[in-house]
């Protein structure tokens, strides 16, 4: 047996200094809160609290409610959904499952497992202090282990209770949203698709309809082959600086009249030479030149176009031959769908068909009968797609998410390095003892804030660091085509790291802060991690605290966003400001799933693991919850809005990692049972385990698998309710004026959303105070 002097005690001051901590600060930041909320109500502000209202009043509850509080709490799900849209819908329902399902571990930690694990008999050093609560205290063998495992099958049976009704509430949800959509959402978005893989013969407008009315005759609306704008697109983009250049300089001359204007340097390389010029002449030069540019770039990609049907026979019949070869003869002709490279044409189309049932037609079937060819999926909602990456080969993307998956993939095993260094701070008197250093007062308030709250700070930062890396990748180096796609790519890895940290701080931090005693004594190694996994909850215990308070506490105050506001003051005062600055300003802010979801998620998963071990932990991570269900409910209601929404797949992400919680959570229990001799107990562990691979399969099968996409059923009898979409007149109009009206057409070639001018220095109040012989749209 380990010696017991090696075996390092964890004590009270690692959890209730940064307890203390935080509650302090989410005092403080509450207290904030409510006087600053008091004040903008008073003088009816709502650039800070209430900035839903400025540009979603249409589904937005009232202002300053009586009680923040009440607000959160008695809003129906109906006008919840309404007003927050389905992602974030299912996001604070499954904040209410974390609450349900934390205050019932808590109430079977508070009632049953606190006092049997505490009139535990099991003695030692490794019992002591916080242990004297934690399933450590238990003695091997113990009768006492009948109680963790009827508890915890009490408990996950719950669990997968709620998780049957949160799925059969998503699937009444999803299916309304995929038969009418979002309330903000275009009609054509429902009935429009995104075609990959477009062979050659195919990429062209005309092409593409003459082969999709083979199929769908009198259903296709519209039609839009990509084009390579990037040349187009940089254009546009240099333009976009000069006018911004212009608008900064401008606000400037007007700010401080008094001053020497702006000026910039015309000429030299890299920063370096040039000439100093005033910067407003400057500026309004370089747009002129630039719309000539945009123009002739612009004129130039649609009389570059081919002629529709000069590429191939004319006839139907033939035409489908030329593009899909005949099956019959594999080593004749074109027999696959191998993209080839154009100048302007790409593989990329998107199609709006006139009803559902033609859309969900393409979506479900296999179109072309070949491999990597005319693949269709639903449409992106236009607000979401990045068009820089839009005419990115699908074949392209896939290769590149496949390096990037293999890069972070090996890189779980070198992230073990920083987190097992982060976490050993959490016990510093055993990295202090491996060195030889002398070890300091474990119950001393210093001793609690640098191995309680240091850890998680640095394992904060780290993670930050981490999930803006991730989003990099997702748009720079894949180059997805959407910011959902990015959104989840990002959500999918920050994820997987969260749970390495599970796995890394349970065994490589227990190992690494008990090592002394390993030295000693090898064979103590079952003996050490039964103590220590128990112990290794005080820093899960702390990073709930921080997040419960200090965190939570931060996002209702909006105090980094107050302050960031008083900084900016400072260096730039509003008339110094742009009028773009301003609009920008007033515009709502979004969340960022990839970003919040991991570390709720993880929470939830330190909870379910340390429900039977720990389960003073259950009761924290309830408050946890509760807090995090009203703050984040007020917030998407009056803070948050999305900008564009996702009809409820974020829940199907979700429930993916919220089952691979409880399969490790239930695969832990089973082995920590063993560890403590509990042969009978173990395999009774094993139902729960059972119960929910059972609900997976049946949800899999009954529920995910039919709401993929809406089925040809209901489509047809929503095409019967609301009618079908016209078919719209190609004939006789050019393709940049059709583009003009396509919703998936691409910005860079719609000639009424190009910028020409800078906005004025302050936008004229109403039409009376227009100059004469200009509109509105002019001033």
């Amino acid at each position: 047996m380990a010696n017991e002097a090696s075996i390092e005690v964890t004590p009270w001051s690692i959890v209730w200094v940064p307890f203390l901590v935080s509650a302090l600060q989410g005092a403080i930041t509450y207290f904030f809160f409510a006087r600053r909320r008091a004040k903008d109500k008073h003088a009816t502000s709502h650039d800070l609290y209430e900035t839903r209202t400025l540009t979603r009043s249409h589904r937005s509850p009232a202002p300053f409610g009586t009680s923040w509080i009440k607000d959160a709490w008695n809003v129906s799900n109906d006008d919840l959904l309404r007003y927050v849209g389905l992602d974030t819908y299912m996001f604070l329902r499954f904040l209410r499952l974390g609450a349900r399902s934390t205050f019932v571990g808590s109430l079977l930690g508070a009632l049953i497992l606190i006092p049997v694990y505490g009139t535990g008999e099991e003695t030692g050093v490794a019992t002591d202090q916080f242990n004297t609560i934690t399933l450590a205290k238990v003695e091997a063998g113990s009768s006492r282990l009948w109680a963790s495992i009827t508890c915890w099958c009490i408990f996950i049976a719950f669990i997968l209770r709620d998780l049957w009704i949160e799925w059969n509430e998503y699937a009444d949800r999803r299916r309304n949203f995929l038969a009418k959509g979002d309330t903000d959402t275009e009609p054509d978005f429902r009935y429009t698709c995104m075609i990959e893989n477009v062979p050659k013969k195919l990429q062209s407008n005309a092409e593409l309809r003459k082969y999709l009315e083979r199929m769908f005759p009198n259903k296709v609306r519209q039609v839009h082959v990509c084009l390579d704008t990037s040349s187009l697109g940089n254009l546009i983009a240099e333009r976009e600086k000069a006018i911004l250049g212009y608008e900064k300089s401008d606000a400037l001359v007007h700010a401080k009249p008094d001053n020497p204007t702006p000026q910039v340097k015309e000429g030299g390389k890299a920063g370096c030479g040039g000439n100093k010029v005033d910067a407003v002449p400057f500026y309004t030069k370089a747009i002129e030149r630039l719309n000539e540019e945009i123009d002739t770039k612009r004129r130039s990609i649609w009389e570059s176009l081919p002629v529709a049907g000069s590429g191939g026979k004319s006839d139907d019949d033939d035409n489908v031959e030329l593009v899909f070869g005949d099956t019959q003869k594999r080593g004749e002709g074109v027999t696959s769908c191998v993209v080839e490279e154009q100048a302007l044409v790409v593989s990329t189309a998107f199609v709006t068909f006139t009803s559902l049932v033609a859309k969900q037609t393409a979506v479900q079937c296999n179109m072309s009968g070949k491999a990597d060819c005319m693949d269709v999926f639903p449409a992106p909602i236009p607000e979401g797609l990045i068009w820089n990456n839009v005419t990115v080969p699908l074949k392209l993307q896939r290769f590149t998410q496949a390096q990037a998956g293999v890069f972070w993939t090996v890189g779980i095993l070198f992230w073990a390095v920083p987190v097992t260094f982060i976490t050993s701070i959490a016990n510093i008197n055993s990295l202090l003892g491996t060195f030889g250093l002398t070890k300091v007062n474990p119950n001393s308030f210093g001793y609690g804030l640098l191995s309680g709250l240091l850890p998680v700070i640095f394992l904060q930062v780290l993670m930050i660091v981490l999930y803006l890396s991730i989003g990099m990748v997702g748009k720079f180096f894949i180059r997805m085509k959407s910011m959902p796609n990015v959104d989840n790519y990002v959500f999918f890895w920050h994820q997987l790291y969260q749970f390495a940290n599970l796995w890394l701080i349970l065994i490589g931090g227990s190992m690494f802060n008990q090592i002394d005693g390993f030295i000693e004594d090898p064979s103590s190694i079952i003996t050490i991690l039964a103590t220590a996994v128990p112990g290794a909850g005080t820093f899960f215990f702390n990073v709930i605290s921080v997040q419960s308070f200090g965190t939570l506490g931060m996002e209702l105050s909006q105090i980094v966003q107050f302050l960031i506001n008083i900084v900016m003051d400072k260096i730039q005062p509003e008339a110094a400001r742009t009028q773009r600055m301003l609009d920008e300003g007033k515009q709502p802010k979004f969340l960022e799933w990839g970003k919040i979801l991991p570390k709720i998620v993880f929470v939830f998963l330190v909870s379910v693991v340390y429900m039977p071990i720990v389960p003073l932990l259950s009761i924290h991570a309830f408050v946890y919850f509760g807090l995090s269900h009203l703050v984040w409910k007020h917030q998407c209601m009056h803070v948050y809005a999305q900008e564009f929404e996702g009809g409820g797949i974020l829940w199907e992400s979700l429930f993916m990692f919220i089952i691979g919680s409880l399969y490790m959570a239930e695969s832990i229990f089973v082995v920590f049972i063993s560890i403590k001799e509990g042969p009978v107990q173990a395999i009774l562990g094993l139902i729960p385990l059972g119960g929910t691979m059972f609900l997976h399969a049946i949800v899999n099968r009954n529920i995910r698998a039919p709401l993929q996409s809406l089925g040809l059923e209901i489509a047809a009898a929503i095409d019967l309710d609301d009618g079908e979409l016209p078919v719209l007149e190609v004939e006789g109009f050019s393709p940049e004026i059709l583009v003009e009206e396509k919703l998936y057409g691409q910005p860079a070639l719609k000639l009424h959303l190009d910028e020409r001018s800078p906005m004025p220095y302050r936008r004229v109040p109403s039409g009376d105070d227009v100059g004469a012989g200009e509109t509105q749209a002019e001033v």
